[in-house]
C-alpha cells in the first residue's frame, strides 16, 4: 500500500504545474503545521515534497491521513475558526468622496445639454452655429473642474448655456455697433460728404466769372478807357465782389451739404431700425442692401454736386461790370461807365471831349 501512496504523491507532483509564488495565508499555514504534526514522519515527507502552495499539500495531507488524525484536524478548526480580514478604515476624503460617475453618461448628459441649448436658439431665432462651439467648451470646463456626484445631469445645468449666449450677444452687439459706426452714423455721413465737397465748383463759378470781367477791365485800360486809378479801382471791386460771391456761394453750398447728409440720415436711421427687429446674430438680417443704398446716393450726389450749385445760382454773374466799371470810372473821376460795351465807353468819351471844346469851328454867325 505503502508503494502505491509513493507512486501517486510522484505522480501527482509531475502533474502538477510549477507552484505560483504567492504570500501564503496564514490561517491556512496553522492548519497546515497542525495536521504535519498529527502524521507520521514518513508521510511528513512524502507531503513536503508534494508539488504546489500551501493549500494543495494541506488537500494532499488530508487526502492520505487516517481517521484518528482527520477527526483532530476537525476539532482544531472547531477551537480555531477563520479570523474576521482585517479591514483598514477609510480615510476622511475616501468616505466623503463621491462614487464615479459612468463616462457614457456624462456624454449623453452633454449631449441632451447641447440639444436643449440649440432648440432654445432657434426658439428664439438664433443661428445656433454661432455659439455651439462656446457652449461646447464651456461645458466641458464645468465638467472637468465641478465637484461630481452620482448625477451626470446636474453638471451640464442651462444656466452655463444660456451665460454663453449672454455673453456672445454682448459681444455681437457690440461688433454690430461698430461696423455700423464705421459704415454709419454722423461721422460717417460727414467724412462720405465733406465741408468742403463744393468748394471745387464755388471756385470754378468764381474763376469764369471773375476772369471774364477781369478781361473787361483790362480791355479798359489798355484803350484808355481806365487811367491807373481806375484800373486799380476796379481791381478793388472785383476782389470785393469775389468775397461777396465766396460768402454767397458758401452759404448755399453749406446748405446743400446739410441736405445731403440728412438724406444719408434717412438711410441711417432706417438701417438701424431694421436692426432692431431682428435678434443679435440673427441671419435673416444684413446691412448690405442699405450700404448699397448709401453708396449709389453718394455716386448721384457727388456727379451731380456742381450742377446742382450751378442750378441753384440760376444765370445769376457776382461779377456785375456795370457796377465794377462805374466805380473805376468815378475813382478816377472822368467817365460814368454805365455800360459793360468798351465801345459805348468809347463814344461817351468822344462826345464828352467834344461839348468841352465848343462851336469854334463848326462856322460864323
Amino acid at each position: 500500500m505503502a508503494g502505491l501512496e509513493d507512486w501517486l504523491a510522484q505522480y501527482a507532483q509531475q502533474q502538477q504545474p510549477p507552484a505560483a509564488t504567492a504570500p501564503a495565508d496564514p490561517w491556512l499555514q496553522q492548519q497546515f503545521d497542525y495536521l504535519m504534526q498529527q502524521v507520521g514522519p514518513k508521510r511528513t515527507a512524502k507531503i513536503n515534497q508534494y508539488p504546489g502552495d500551501t493549500a494543495a499539500k494541506l488537500r494532499y495531507a488530508l487526502s492520505i491521513a487516517h481517521d484518528d488524525e482527520k477527526m483532530l484536524y476537525n476539532q482544531w478548526l472547531t477551537q480555531h475558526p477563520k479570523p474576521a480580514p482585517t479591514v483598514t478604515p477609510p480615510t476622511a476624503a475616501e468616505s466623503t468622496a463621491p462614487p464615479p460617475i459612468d463616462q457614457a453618461k456624462m456624454a449623453m448628459a452633454k449631449q441632451a445639454a447641447m440639444d436643449r441649448a440649440e432648440l432654445n436658439l432657434r426658439a428664439q431665432g438664433l443661428d445656433p452655429a454661432l455659439y455651439m462651439n462656446q457652449i461646447s467648451a464651456q461645458y466641458d470646463k464645468a465638467a472637468a473642474t465641478a465637484e461630481l456626484s452620482g448625477d451626470p445631469y446636474s453638471i451640464y445645468s442651462d444656466d452655463i448655456a444660456n451665460n454663453v449666449v449672454k455673453a456672445e450677444n454682448a459681444a455681437r452687439e457690440q461688433q454690430f455697433i461698430n461696423e455700423f459706426e464705421g459704415k454709419f452714423g454722423t461721422a460717417a455721413d460727414q467724412q462720405a460728404i465733406p465741408s468742403n465737397l463744393l468748394d471745387d465748383a464755388i471756385n470754378s463759378i468764381i474763376g469764369e466769372q471773375k476772369t471774364e470781367a477781369q478781361l473787361q477791365l483790362e480791355r479798359g485800360k489798355a484803350r484808355g478807357i481806365y487811367n491807373d486809378v481806375g484800373y486799380n479801382a476796379g481791381q478793388s471791386a472785383l476782389g470785393t465782389a469775389e468775397s461777396a460771391a465766396r460768402s454767397e456761394l458758401g452759404a448755399l453750398g453749406s446748405g446743400y451739404v446739410d441736405q445731403w447728409r440728412g438724406n444719408l440720415n434717412d438711410i441711417d436711421s432706417r438701417a438701424w431700425s431694421a436692426s432692431q427687429a431682428f435678434p443679435i446674430g440673427s441671419p435673416s438680417f444684413s446691412l448690405d442692401p442699405y450700404v448699397s443704398e448709401r453708396n449709389d446716393f453718394l455716386d448721384r450726389t457727388r456727379a451731380n454736386a456742381e450742377g446742382t450749385l450751378r442750378g441753384g445760382i440760376g444765370g445769376r454773374n457776382f461779377f456785375d461790370f456795370g457796377k465794377i466799371g462805374q466805380k473805376a470810372g468815378t475813382a478816377q473821376g472822368a467817365l460814368n461807365l454805365r455800360d459793360t460795351d468798351v465801345a459805348t465807353a468809347i463814344n461817351e468819351r468822344k462826345r464828352l471831349n467834344t461839348q468841352n471844346r465848343g462851336l469854334g469851328s463848326q462856322g460864323a454867325f
